[in-house]
């Protein structure tokens, strides 16, 4: 378990009695950044023309740290740690010569297709779709009696770790536009006049 996952799952535990939890950023997120940005402009392009914000980079950042050659103990690999199962369902080639979960823009171009599905099938929202992609739609469904407009904190009790992860995606996309926010602000030279 690597120590991003596990302090993703500590925080979990931290805001169960709180129902409105202001879920922290991972300490190593500016490691993170800078591990994907050399791709992160690939990596936009892509999520961009499969009809994705740019912001959905933030679900490769909690995944794999943005480390593109990462594996799992599970078997996930890649920036998007798709199994090899769903990779090969997306279109990539996943066998003993080639593994392409390890190919920055067809992987990024697979888990796209896969986010799309999730967001479909759970209505557009978010945080349901980050945990459907990584337990399962069906799984997820399954576990929770999924029906729209149903609250995510259920999520917590029967799937720790989707939840733990859409919680950390989606402090890192606000994290994102607040950054942006803060950086188009605009700027005074000289002193303010006062009214």
């Amino acid at each position: 378990m690597t120590r991003f996952f596990t302090t993703c799952m500590f925080f979990t535990f931290i805001c169960v009695s709180s129902p409105v939890c202001a879920w922290p950023l991972p300490e190593s997120l500016p490691t993170y950044i800078e591990r994907i940005r050399p791709v992160s402009d690939q990596i936009r392009a892509v999520l961009e023309s499969e009809g994705l914000g740019h912001e959905w980079i933030a679900l490769a950042l909690a995944e794999s740290g943005g480390d593109a050659r990462n594996v799992s103990k599970a078997g996930a690999a890649g920036l998007w740690q798709l199994m090899p199962a769903t990779a090969r369902r997306y279109g990539l080639r996943v066998d003993s010569e080639v593994d392409e979960r390890f190919d920055v823009e067809k992987s990024t171009r697979a888990a796209a297709k896969y986010i799309r599905r999730q967001l479909d099938a759970f209505d557009g929202d978010m945080l349901w779709s980050v945990a459907a992609y990584n337990a399962g739609g069906t799984n997820l469904k399954r576990a929770t009696g999924y029906r729209k407009g149903m609250d995510f904190e259920v999520v917590r009790t029967v799937r720790p770790a989707a939840y733990a992860l859409a919680r950390t995606v989606h402090a890192i996309m606000e994290e994102m536009r607040d950054g942006k926010e803060k950086r188009n602000r605009p700027r005074y030279s000289g002193r303010r006049k006062e009214l």
